[in-house]
């Protein structure tokens, strides 16, 4: 891909531009840029594939400057990076077209994944393909689901665990799952009870316990809302097909 890199900070460009290098070689950085009027001229001028900008910059920002591309119909992808860990640059580089949002200082892992989120984008390979590329953080937060979703644990408490703000660990997420942390959780645990109303002799109360929820009425609740059954009337179906199997 052909990459323009728009940053004010000298350190910071020099850091991208050799883990770009690092990552693929074949990638070209074609120019690079010091703010936002800078950036407009060079994306007009050398039309990169992809653009990576940064959000606080002297004079016109990021978010303008992607802002003020989009109207004059340019079609480069851009990737938001900043140093601020704010969900609410986050919300508005996603409203402004960005295709992702990176913090610095860079991790080698991000950078991956966001050059494969914008090839995916460049050779049309869809929503399915794209969600494979996961972030790390990500990966973390489904590990720690799969682990503790016996306890009591929300998106405040693993967002410490991984030492970042619960706003954008909710928008790396839903970015990379398609669907928000408490319903993946309550999927999770609701799937978790299913197998054990199968496999095993629990009492409704117990499997309640076992996957996470402390109020066996409100897991029966959800239980239904997710299932269209009841826990009581699902280990019935179980019991009956095990007796229709030892007949045979």
């Amino acid at each position: 891909m052909r990459i323009l890199i728009v940053e004010d900070e000298a350190a910071s460009r020099r850091g991208l531009m050799e883990l770009l290098q690092s990552v693929d070689p074949q990638h070209q950085v074609v120019g690079v840029a010091v703010n936002g009027e800078d950036g407009l001229e060079k994306l007009c001028a050398l039309t990169p594939d992809l653009a990576f900008v940064d959000i606080r910059m002297p004079g016109m920002d990021g978010l303008t400057m992607v802002g003020e591309a989009r109207r004059r119909g340019c079609h480069t992808l851009f990737i938001m990076i900043s140093a601020y860990a704010e969900f609410s640059y986050a919300r508005k580089a996603i409203v402004q077209g960005a295709l992702d949002y990176l913090m610095k200082p860079f991790i080698v892992e991000d950078v991956e994944n966001a050059l494969r989120r914008a090839l995916h984008a460049l050779y049309g390979d869809g929503f399915a393909e794209e969600a494979s590329v996961q972030h790390p953080m990500v990966q973390r937060t489904l590990k720690i689901i799969s682990c503790q979703y016996q306890n009591h644990i929300n998106l405040e408490c693993i967002s410490k665990q991984l030492q970042i703000t619960p706003e954008y660990l909710s928008y790396l997420f839903k970015r990379d799952t398609g669907i928000n942390f408490v319903i993946y959780l309550r999927n999770y645990r609701i799937e978790k009870a299913k197998q054990l109303l199968r496999n095993s002799n629990m009492k409704i109360y117990g499997v309640a316990t076992a996957v996470g929820f402390s109020d066996a009425k409100y897991f029966c609740r959800v239980f239904r809302c997710v299932t269209g059954q009841s826990p009581s009337e699902l280990a019935r179906k179980a019991d009956g097909e095990e007796a229709e199997e030892e007949e045979a």
